[in-house]
């Protein structure tokens, strides 16, 4: 058992036996609920590609000479999907570093409270059947993400598990996740389990010290709230995501600006 402060200060025993991130699974132990959660997320990619086309129409919700916030309603989803694009003065590789240091996340990211790493599913990728380019770099995993009071304020907290594959080329990369039902990342006492319905992240770079992000994004925050609340929300939640990123980007040093491996498979810490 873990012991999580919550708000008032007071202990909340919950079920996390072990540290995040757990071992790295492989085909011979990778749990049912896991392989779901890899099943649903190959889904999802799928979808994800569609909304990257250039056949998709989106509505400017906002803009900037560096980011831009537009929507566009999913069919096949039944939602409303929002998309940030992000112009930063960072090495591509470097950026996306950035975005998968997840422990690291909350000292630039404004929205975000606690940000780990559950575990590594890259080895049993070769078991699912993907669309995913077997001459890329490839990879898998899932993530807990809780939100900070600043997008919480008006509601009770929400906090989020999603597992995310990728694929990584020469200049680019691309990340695409949804909500996972796992064992190894059960809900919180003092938290509402939200669900990221589609989180997708593509990062390209435009030369060797820029590139651009480009997200999409629809959140569930589940329990007593109407889902148009929720989506007038996530024009400034975005755009505050976004700034925050340039900002912090934009402020690493050029020594920095390398191609590193696994940043974000560190050792994990208790929530």
């Amino acid at each position: 058992m873990t012991e999580v402060k919550s708000d008032s200060g007071k202990q909340t025993k919950v079920n996390q036996t072990q540290e995040w991130p757990l071992s790295p699974r492989t085909s011979e132990n990778l749990q049912d609920d896991e392989r779901r959660a890899l099943e649903k997320a190959k889904d999802y990619w799928k979808i994800s590609e569609d909304l990257y086309s250039e056949s998709t129409e989106w509505k400017v919700a906002k803009e900037s000479e560096f980011i831009q916030i537009s929507s566009t309603y999913c069919e096949s989803l039944n939602l409303t999907i929002f998309k940030v694009k992000c112009v930063m003065n960072q090495n591509w590789a470097r950026a996306l570093d950035v975005l998968l240091d997840y422990p690291s996340c909350p000292s630039w990211n404004d929205t975000c409270e606690t940000c780990e790493l559950v575990m590594d599913l890259s080895s049993p990728l070769d078991s699912i059947e993907t669309t995913l380019d077997p001459t890329k770099e490839r990879s898998a995993w899932v993530a807990y993400m809780r939100m900070s009071d600043s997008v919480s304020r008006m509601i009770s907290k929400r906090d989020f598990c999603t597992c995310f594959l990728m694929e990584k080329g020469q200049d680019h990369a691309l990340y695409v996740g949804t909500g996972a039902d796992v064992v190894a990342c059960p809900p919180l006492k003092k938290c509402v389990r939200g669900e990221q319905s589609i989180l997708a992240v593509k990062i390209e770079k435009i030369d060797e010290d820029s590139c651009v992000m480009t997200q999409l994004a629809s959140i569930n925050f589940k329990g007593m709230l109407f889902q148009t609340l929720v989506d007038l929300s996530m024009v400034k939640a975005l755009n505050t995501f976004a700034q925050c990123l340039r900002d912090h980007a934009n402020s690493l040093s050029a020594d920095q600006n390398q191609n590193s491996e696994n940043h974000h498979k560190i050792p994990g810490k208790k929530l």
